[in-house]
């Protein structure tokens, strides 16, 4: 079986399992993303109102693709490194 697909499935099955309690978002996150938000993103105000505009819309997309990747990423990083700590520093 390919790592990468492992790693991928573990990740997922995860997500899917926890739902909106997933570990890999806490409060602090959501709440620096909130902040980032709300200070950096286009028309944020006029979202909070109901009028999603395009500039906000692909700003909030934008965030999402690279804290998802963040988080992706550092499970990653993770699951290397437990693998290699229970391996006595070898690599699968």
């Amino acid at each position: 079986m390919n790592k990468e697909f492992l790693i991928n499935a573990m990740y997922d099955a995860i997500n899917e399992n926890c739902g909106a309690n997933t570990p890999f978002q806490t409060t602090e996150n959501r709440e620096l993303e909130s902040y980032f938000e709300k200070k950096y993103a286009p028309d944020y105000e006029l979202s909070r109102h109901g009028t999603v505009t395009d500039a906000y819309s692909h700003f909030s997309e934008n965030l999402t693709t690279l804290v998802c990747g963040n988080i992706r990423n550092a499970f990653k990083v993770g699951f290397n490194t437990a693998v290699q700590l229970l391996m006595g520093g070898g690599t699968i």
